[in-house]
């Protein structure tokens, strides 16, 4: 397998916090989908459909506040359901940017999250990027796949997987978090350490 099978391969058997019901999910209205996909990255899924329900209180799940102000602007801004339903990736990235306190790379993240993990399908995948995280980054310098900076990191996952670039994200990531560290990296334990031109 190639470094890029192998990071596939492992994206499969990571998950992004806890299962998600697709069924669930699919009731969602757009503003509640993509309100799921900001919290879902920092908090429990039960306690994300508890909070859309009005079961729970925002300052009740974890990381509220670093998404509140994001939160808040969603309800002023038109074009949610436009932007959804056009399954557009690239459109909706261009929508996402226009919010305060969301960039390029929370953008990426978040679209990931929802065609990967709530069953939301962009027909145009390719245009999904990887979102420019430090451990993404590191992950792809030290493969030799990119020279570590954010352009050449996504330009790197489009090169390698042009179907879905976004693919490589999730893995690179969690392989960065508690394998791939910055300091003492955890070489002997990594999947890749066969193919890592940077092991130590």
């Amino acid at each position: 397998m190639t470094p890029v099978q192998i990071l596939k391969a492992y994206g499969e058997g990571v998950q992004c916090g806890e299962y998600t019901p697709k069924k669930e999910t699919e009731q969602l209205t757009s503003l509640e989908l993509l309100k799921f996909a900001m919290l879902m990255q920092g908090s429990r899924t039960e306690s994300v459909f508890e909070y859309l329900q009005g079961k729970r209180e925002l300052n009740k799940l974890r990381y509220w506040k670093t998404q509140k102000e994001r939160l808040e602007h969603l309800e002023d801004l038109k074009g949610i359901d436009k932007a959804l339903n056009g399954r557009s990736a690239s459109k909706l990235r261009l929508w996402l940017k226009s919010i305060k306190g969301i960039g390029e790379k929370k953008a990426q993240m978040l679209i990931n999250v929802m065609h990967r993990d709530l069953g939301h399908k962009f027909r145009d995948p390719e245009n999904i990027d990887v979102a420019t995280d430090v451990h993404v980054m590191r992950v792809f310098k030290r493969l030799g796949f990119s020279d570590g900076t954010p352009k050449d990191t996504i330009m790197a996952a489009r090169r390698l997987n042009p179907e879905y670039p976004g693919e490589l994200d999730l893995s690179a990531w969690y392989l960065g978090m508690k394998v791939c560290r910055e300091f003492k990296p955890k070489c002997n334990s990594c999947i890749l350490k066969e193919e890592c031109p940077s092991r130590f």
